[in-house]
């Protein structure tokens, strides 16, 4: 079998001191899935599949901003990864397989981060979605609190209402009670002037009556002394 191509050799750069200072650490210690510099545009074969990976896998990655767009990403990343592995020569492969799978674990790991933001944000929404519940529950019990303050502002009318009109029922009771005490006052008086009258009309009868006697008793007399 032919020995490979040293000329793929020469076109591709060193991957033991420049790959890992493409994603250095953070502060933190964490692997940044940005990289530090940009990937070099390496010089290759003019081949077609080193004219493909050339093109789109060398090339500094940006961060993905959703889930969308990093689940793309790294769909795209395998199949270079695939091509690198079926097409190019083992040298290549070598070289730019691990720079792929570099960049695969950090979007990997960029979507670990986003999927936690994505279950934190759920969790928000359900949060606010409570919240709102809550709100509108105050706002039908703020609603039913003032319906109530009407109703019992309405009744405190009505009894006022009611108290005037009984407080006048009974201003006009104490005086019907004290025209009624005072036609009973007439009256017992009246009674008693009447018994008075009646006394006096018997003692005018038994006057008349003795006159009566006396008128009889004299015309007799004079009816004798005339005979």
């Amino acid at each position: 079998m032919a020995p490979p191509d040293d000329s793929f050799k020469e076109s591709i750069p060193s991957s033991s001191d420049d790959d890992e200072d493409e994603y250095s650490p953070t502060p933190t210690g964490e692997i940044s899935a940005t990289p530090t510099r940009p990937l070099r545009h390496t010089r290759l074969s003019a081949t077609p599949s080193a004219s493909r990976i050339r093109s789109s896998s060398i090339h500094a990655v940006e961060p993905p901003t959703t889930l969308d767009a990093a689940l793309r990403r790294i769909a795209a990343l395998e199949t270079e990864l695939r091509i690198a592995r079926d097409e190019e020569p083992r040298s290549m492969r070598s070289k730019i397989g691990p720079q792929l799978r570099k960049k695969i674990k950090e979007q990997e790991r960029t979507i670990k981060d986003l999927m936690a933001e994505k279950e934190i944000g759920f969790r928000l929404l359900s949060e606010a979605r409570d919240m709102r519940d809550m709100n509108k529950t105050l706002d039908e019990a703020r609603k039913v609190m003032g319906e109530q303050e009407e109703r019992i502002q309405l009744l405190e009318r009505n009894r006022e209402v009611d108290v005037g009109v009984i407080e006048e029922f009974e201003r006009q009771r104490d005086e019907l009670e004290e025209e009624t005490a005072e036609l009973r006052g007439e009256v017992e008086r009246a009674g008693i002037r009447g018994r008075r009258m009646e006394i006096r009309i018997e003692e005018l009868k038994d006057l008349l009556r003795i006159e009566r006697a006396k008128g009889e008793e004299s015309g007799r007399d004079r009816r004798c002394m005339s005979v």
